[in-house]
């Protein structure tokens, strides 16, 4: 009975994250369809031969180019699948109708600032550490996937619908159905190792765990879901701004500006966290 109590949780902690790796490979998938049939016709148009490695090649620029719009399509089909599993937890915690703790302004604008110096301090530590040049080819792969496309996409994609989708898996149900196993400590630190793992390469793993940490513990402390929320999208709309407009690169090129840079970002960060933790308490 204890086996099955056990397995049944394990489950309730797989499933969230099958379910969008499914409609993300799913979407994909659908994407290679189109971009072979569209490389083919194109191809064709242009009187050349149908080579397999030619057709590979235009394939695979053509999802880059559209990288976007599919993680736009994989995070509208998720969101109401989460928000569904989201609500159904409630059900059965007897919470339907209840609303979260309501969050006063002070406790916003520090969730925002949070997310922003949590994003510029980690930037600038994997940069310290030299971990940026050991993977610069993944480096430059995690770029591709995050920001190739439109601006506008960019940020309606990662900025603003990724981290909705996001911390409804990682910590509206993943995170309250493991504080169900165990105590929210070690709640805390799994869900942010999930998160980290789900985004599936070293530096990203490190990155992700980190700011998980700081998200599960923001939702823990004001026991609303926005506070991440807000959180998540002010570190992915910074990443964004400051990977089109180069902002980063020109701040990190030099030893000196990027100790300052890194100095100045964990002091803001230690700052939100300090209010968040002492001054905005019960607020």
């Amino acid at each position: 009975m204890r086996q099955d109590n056990s397995s049944s949780r394990l489950w309730r902690i797989i499933y969230p994250i099958l379910t969008y790796f499914g409609v993300y490979y799913l979407i994909f998938i659908i994407g290679g369809i189109f971009g072979v049939t569209f490389s083919v016709v194109s191809m064709k148009q242009s009187g050349a031969e149908l080579d397999y490695y030619v057709l590979l090649e235009q394939t695979a620029l053509w999802i880059a180019r559209h990288q976007s719009e599919m993680q736009i399509a994989v995070s509208v089909i998720v969101l109401p699948l989460a928000m569904l599993y989201f609500r159904m937890d409630q059900k059965s915690a007897g919470l339907t109708g209840k609303k979260e703790a309501p969050l006063k302004a002070p406790v916003i604008v520090t969730s925002i600032l949070l997310g922003v110096s949590a994003c510029m301090a980690l930037n600038g530590l994997l940069n310290m550490s030299g971990l940026m040049r050991v993977y610069e080819e993944n480096l430059d792969e995690i770029g591709q996937a995050l920001y190739q496309g439109r601006i506008f996409w960019e940020i309606l994609g990662t900025g603003l619908l990724a981290p909705l989708v996001e911390e409804l898996i990682f910590r509206g149900l993943i995170f309250r159905r493991l504080k169900e196993w165990v105590a929210a400590p070690q709640a805390i630190v799994v869900s942010a190792l999930i998160f980290g793992f789900y985004h599936g390469n070293t530096l990203q793993i490190i990155y992700a765990s980190v700011i998980g940490l700081l998200f599960a513990w923001l939702y823990e402390k004001y026991k609303n879901l926005i506070a991440p929320i807000l959180a998540h999208m002010a570190a992915n709309l910074f990443s964004v701004i400051a990977s089109e407009s180069g902002m980063l690169d020109q701040l990190l090129a030099k030893e000196g500006a990027l100790i300052a840079f890194t100095g100045v970002s964990c002091l803001l960060l230690l700052g939100c966290i300090y209010l968040l933790q002492e001054k905005f308490a019960g607020r």
